[in-house]
């Protein structure tokens, strides 16, 4: 006759010969104290698998190998006890203890070890964390494939990974509205963003800062252009740079009205002198200018048909603008 949970050998009342069952016992019995069972779940993939008296009779059950499929082991009906169940698997599955009895089964994390026991039918953590576990440390988790979209945990490497599937183009692709800043040539225009914002005017150029993002690969980097900047870029314009204002007498024999723009070879920078008698004249010294420029006033030609000799030019202010 044999123990229900341990299988422990009983001899029988006033039998002799009691020296066997005891020394057998007594190696169970240590076997339950401290002894492993271990478990290659290698190619198992046909469960579940039932202990056998001797493997289940030990306190720990440590289940190593590669896993190809979720498996489950279990107690046999009837038999209770305690144990320490450790799983040093690897394999995107998982080992679950049950009991042959029909009732509850636990499963135990990948590099974790769990106490478990059983009352002949149901198996139970004896160290219960299922209700708002408070974890410590570097708790580790299954990590899930790409697109799933269920109650599972999301690891930091699940989350790495669908950021890097679903990361927004360079055009907007996967983010939310779209940018509003179109930029050609030496100019920039900005619609007002839904979200709203700051315009830089001549009013508040002293206070504000302009932010612009240069893309190269999936890399972008953000630069912070301050109005003291922008300063110290026009002092270093020179003159007859693009951007540079002057004041010309024009040489071509046209009339050009505001905004009109004309070949800085027809531009000779000029100035005005007044004398305390109110007479004005107009001078011109210097070079021809390069580039073009417009017109942000009015330069007329005249030809005076009463005086075939003299010949009038227009003097105002103009923009280089390339």
């Amino acid at each position: 006759m044999a123990t229900t949970n341990k299988d422990l050998a009983q001899p029988t009342v006033n039998s002799t010969n009691w020296d066997v069952p005891i020394n057998a016992n007594t190696g169970v019995i240590d076997a339950a104290l401290g002894g492993n069972t271990t478990k290659n779940v290698t190619g198992v993939d046909a469960t579940p698998v039932v202990l056998t008296a001797s493997e289940y009779q030990k306190l720990i059950l440590t289940f190593t190998g590669t896993l190809t499929a979720n498996v489950t082991y279990q107690i046999p009906a009837g038999v209770g006890g305690q144990w320490i169940v450790r799983n040093a698997t690897s394999g995107s599955f998982t080992v679950t203890i049950g009991s042959v009895g029909g009732g509850t089964s636990g499963v135990t994390p990948q590099g974790t070890q769990r106490t478990v026991y059983s009352d002949g039918t149901n198996i139970r953590f004896a160290d219960d964390q299922t209700s708002s576990p408070a974890f410590t440390g570097t708790p580790t988790a299954p990590t899930a494939p790409v697109g799933t979209n269920t109650t599972q945990l999301a690891t930091t490497a699940f989350v790495n990974a669908e950021i890097a599937n679903d990361a927004p183009t360079k055009t907007g692709g996967g983010a939310s509205g779209t940018w509003a800043i179109a930029i050609s040539g030496n100019a920039a225009t900005a619609s007002n963003p839904s979200g709203g914002g700051t315009f830089i005017t001549s009013s508040n150029i002293g206070s504000q800062s302009v932010n612009y993002a240069t893309s190269a690969g999936n890399a972008s980097t953000v630069t912070t252009v301050t109005s003291g900047q922008v300063a110290t870029a026009n002092a270093a314009l020179g003159e007859g740079g693009v951007g540079t204002w002057g004041f010309f007498y024009n040489s071509a024999t046209s009339i050009y009205n505001f905004g009109s723009t004309v070949s800085g070879s027809s531009l000779y920078p000029a100035g005005i002198a007044a004398s305390s008698l109110g007479n004005v004249s107009y001078n011109v010294q210097g070079t021809l200018q390069s580039g073009t420029w417009r017109c942000m006033g009015y330069s007329y030609y005249l030809f005076d048909s009463d005086n075939s000799s003299r010949t009038r030019y227009g003097y105002t202010v103009w923009l280089r603008i390339s």
